[in-house]
C-alpha cells in the first residue's frame, strides 16, 4: 500500500453535474416566518450548492453497495460492528508503524483504501460544487400515514429545489491512486448516469438524477521535470483495471 510519505501521482477528475431532475439538499434549517418554506436548500453567500461531504456521501455509499454485491469482504461495515480494522484491538494497538501499515494493506477493505476511515487517510478529495445560473421553486408535499396510505391531516410542507438544468462544476483530487481505484471512480459516475444513484433527498419522489461529464488530469511524479505538468490521460486503462480487480474480488473466498 502507497502511504502519504511520498506522493507518486495526483488525479484531477474535473466534473460537470448536470441536473436532469430537481435537487433537494436540504439546509437542515426551518423557516422562521410562515411565509418561508419550511425547508429549504443549503446556500453559500445566498447561492446554492452542491457540498464536498454530500459528493463523497454518495460515491463512497455506491461503491459500499457495488461491492458487497460481489463480495462483501471487500467494503467493511465501517460505522457498524465489523470494522475491516479494529483500531481498538489490543493486538493492533501494539503494533509499529511499519506493523500496523502492512495489517492495514493485507486487510482493509477496498471503500476504506480509497475514501479513508478512521485508521487511514482518504486518498480523494471532494470539493463543494457550484453554478454559475440556479433557478430555485417551491413544492409541496404531505405525510402518508403508513396505517392507511393517506394524507396524515395538518401534515402538509413545502421545500425547495433547484431546477434542472442547472451545471455544477467541480473537482475531485487523488493522491497516489491504483489504477482499479481511479477505475472505481468511473464506475461510480457510470451507475450516476444510469440513474442508479442519485445526489440529495427525496430520492423516492424522483428527484437527485444528474448526467456528469468529465475529464481526467495525471500529473506524475515520477516523471518530474522540473514543472509539474497535467496531462490529459485516456480512461480505459482504468476500467481496465477496474474490470481486473472485480476479477480477483469475485474469486476471493
Amino acid at each position: 500500500m502507497k502511504t502519504f510519505e511520498k506522493i507518486y501521482n495526483l488525479y484531477d477528475f474535473s466534473l460537470k453535474i448536470k441536473l436532469e431532475t430537481p435537487l433537494h439538499i436540504g439546509s437542515s434549517s426551518e423557516g422562521i416566518s410562515p411565509l418561508e418554506v419550511d425547508n429549504s436548500v443549503i446556500r453559500i453567500n445566498d447561492e446554492p450548492f452542491i457540498p464536498g461531504s454530500s459528493i463523497k456521501g454518495v460515491f463512497r455509499s455506491t461503491l459500499e453497495f457495488f461491492l458487497r454485491s460481489i463480495n462483501e469482504k471487500f467494503a467493511c461495515d465501517v460505522v457498524g460492528e465489523k470494522p475491516c480494522i479494529d483500531i481498538k484491538d489490543e493486538k493492533f494497538k501494539k503494533m509499529n508503524t511499519e506493523e500496523k501499515i502492512k495489517y492495514i494493506d493485507e486487510n482493509a477493505c477496498d471503500v476504506c483504501k480509497l475514501f479513508g476511515s478512521n485508521f487511514v487517510a482518504s486518498k480523494v478529495e471532494f470539493e463543494d460544487a457550484y453554478a454559475k445560473e440556479v433557478k430555485v421553486s417551491n413544492r409541496d408535499g404531505v405525510a402518508i400515514r403508513r396505517d392507511s396510505e393517506s394524507a396524515k391531516d395538518t401534515a402538509k410542507y413545502d421545500y425547495e429545489v433547484v431546477n434542472p438544468g442547472a451545471v455544477f462544476e467541480t473537482h475531485i483530487i487523488g493522491r497516489n491512486l491504483e489504477d482499479h481505484e481511479a477505475g472505481y471512480i468511473l464506475s461510480i459516475i457510470d451507475l450516476l448516469n444510469e440513474g442508479y444513484a442519485k445526489f440529495g433527498g427525496k430520492k423516492s419522489a424522483g428527484l437527485g438524477k444528474v448526467r456528469i461529464d468529465f475529464e481526467i488530469l495525471k500529473t506524475d511524479l515520477s516523471k518530474i521535470d522540473g514543472k509539474f505538468e497535467k496531462v490529459h490521460v485516456d480512461d480505459s486503462i482504468y476500467r481496465e483495471a477496474f474490470k481486473n480487480r472485480l476479477e480477483e474480488i469475485a474469486n476471493v473466498r
